[in-house]
């Protein structure tokens, strides 16, 4: 049997002598270099920070799975991942939340948590069909504990949903995520990880799983596009599917569309406004159709420049266009790769 290890250390290591040769040998005083502690990256907060800031909010290990709450003076709002998921919406008294839980199917039910006095754990009950909190005090009443998600000092996530590229098996495989995925393994503060598409339901799945994530998160969304939005095998993930589900993303530090024409109209505008007030990450990606490789190489450049040279997005799409000639829009028609005009829009 072959196994794809050498096919992933080749690309690695094509990739690699890619990003020496275009990055690597940038002039003196022109890129800086701070290393894997990114400047363009904000730190998460501490698990002190994080209990200073609203005690229950944050991301929970839970023994009904993953669970971010949100605190906003005395009110918490939250989403757990269990079954089909579920919803949180309570009070905040002191150490205690009182909530109400909802879950698709109309089950409805009443939660309490006690948070630990280090603000690292809570202990909690939950009784399906109650409608007060005094209901949870009676033997019926099941146990529901939590573990404070600490974030890792320096640690970015690089998460690429793509979707399937492939039409048939008469189509060989091929996937950004996998080549992106070799060239960043080579640093360790970078977590990589991809997964793949097939609805606009199913990539509001997957956001979700990103919303866990304390740590700041790189998005990269990987398919056929065009200004209307990004291509699925079962229909067009619009602007405002992507606004809505990236919106529950608390660090998001850069959204980036690897997808012909997405930021050819108004797809970054439809994204905010779906997003909401204060969604104040950069979108990037390309105003035109795309050759296959020019867009892989100029992505290479231009995450290299984001994740391990430091810069912020802003000014890596502006150094990527300088670096590497195809990435901007002036290449005539006739050159080997076309230019694919890579632009960012800020808030």
């Amino acid at each position: 049997m072959t196994s794809l290890r050498p096919r992933i250390d080749l690309r690695c290591r094509v990739a690699g002598l890619f990003a020496s040769l275009v990055v690597g040998c940038v002039a003196p005083g022109t890129v800086e270099h701070p290393g894997i502690a990114s400047k363009a990256i904000d730190a998460a907060p501490t698990q002190a920070e994080s209990v200073a800031q609203g005690g229950f909010a944050g991301s929970w290990r839970t023994t009904y799975g993953l669970m971010r709450l949100r605190v906003d003076g005395p009110r918490a709002t939250g989403a757990y991942a269990h079954g089909a998921g579920g919803t949180l919406d309570g009070v905040v008294d002191g150490a205690v939340l009182r909530a109400a839980y909802a879950e698709p199917g109309g089950v409805r039910g009443r939660a309490r948590f006690e948070l630990a006095a280090d603000g690292a754990s809570f202990r909690g009950k939950w009784l399906a069909g109650a409608q007060y909190d005094s209901q949870l005090d009676v033997g019926e009443a099941s146990d529901w504990e939590g573990t404070r998600i600490v974030p890792v000092p320096g640690r970015v996530w690089l998460v690429v949903l793509e979707a399937y590229w492939q039409e048939g098996l008469h189509e060989p495989d091929y996937s950004y995520g996998e080549m992106l995925g070799a060239f960043f393994e080579r640093l360790p503060d970078v977590q990589f990880r991809q997964r793949f598409f097939s609805s606009p339901a199913d990539f509001e799945r997957l956001v979700q799983e990103c919303a866990q994530l304390e740590e700041p998160v790189v998005l990269y969304l990987s398919s056929h596009g065009s200004p209307q939005g990004i291509a699925s095998p079962q229909g067009l993930v619009s602007g405002e599917v992507i606004g809505r589900a990236v919106a529950r993303i608390p660090r998001l530090k850069l959204l980036h569309l690897g997808a012909c024409e997405a930021l050819a109209g108004d797809l970054p505008r439809a994204i905010r406004a779906a997003a909401g007030a204060g969604a104040g990450f950069p979108v990037s990606g390309f105003t035109r159709k795309v050759d296959w490789a020019g867009s892989a190489l100029v992505d290479f450049t231009y995450l290299d420049l984001v994740l391990e040279r430091g810069l912020d997005p802003i000014r890596a799409v502006q150094e990527t266009r300088r670096l590497v000639t195809f990435a901007s829009s002036t290449t005539t028609d006739d050159a080997a790769i076309p230019a694919t005009d890579l632009a960012i829009s800020a808030p």
